[in-house]
């Protein structure tokens, strides 16, 4: 498993991608957790360093499991409140020249093409596509698109066939 977790024991993997120190939020984590009784907890986690996983709570929201969805975005908001006790005037909200995202073409493309992922997504919530869709909506909603970030898909190609059969 990337990142060198440890998927017996439960251990959330953590990938170190591009240079020294720069962590990210590995996908991968998201693997082993969305089915599971503690989906949301693991979304949240996911949601908190990187905001656009919170989308893959529109699976939830589709299959009608309205609690899930909404502890996955209250966990995610506890999670991310503190930051507001730190002066964030510094923290850079450019996303930056050479970058791919829609954003950047404009953000009245950007939208209604995130909003219709969504909607996507909701409609084939209960379908064995569910995830797939959420990855895709993710990744469109994301406000820049680095290549490394193709790694949400591994989210809507996981066989979660056990773990579903465990609940």
């Amino acid at each position: 498993m990337p990142g060198g977790g440890d998927r017996q024991h439960g251990a959330a993997p953590v990938a170190r991608t591009g240079g020294l120190g720069d962590h990210r939020s590995d996908p991968a984590a998201l693997l082993w957790g969305l089915e599971r009784r503690s989906g949301p907890l693991w979304l949240a986690l996911a949601a908190s360093l990187k905001g656009a996983p919170i989308v893959l709570a529109v699976v939830y929201a589709g299959r009608g499991e309205w609690r899930r969805a909404g502890l996955a975005v209250a966990l995610t908001a506890i999670l991310v409140l503190p930051m507001l006790l730190f002066d964030l005037r510094g923290y850079s909200t450019q996303i930056g020249g050479g970058q791919m995202s829609l954003l950047t073409v404009s953000a009245l493309v950007w939208v209604p093409v995130v909003g219709a992922a969504m909607a996507v997504t909701w409609i084939v919530a209960r379908t064995p596509y569910a995830w797939l869709a959420g990855s895709l909506a993710t990744m469109l909603a994301l406000p820049r698109f680095i290549i490394y970030e193709i790694g949400f898909v591994l989210v809507g190609l996981a066989d979660n066939g056990p773990v579903r059969r465990q609940r």
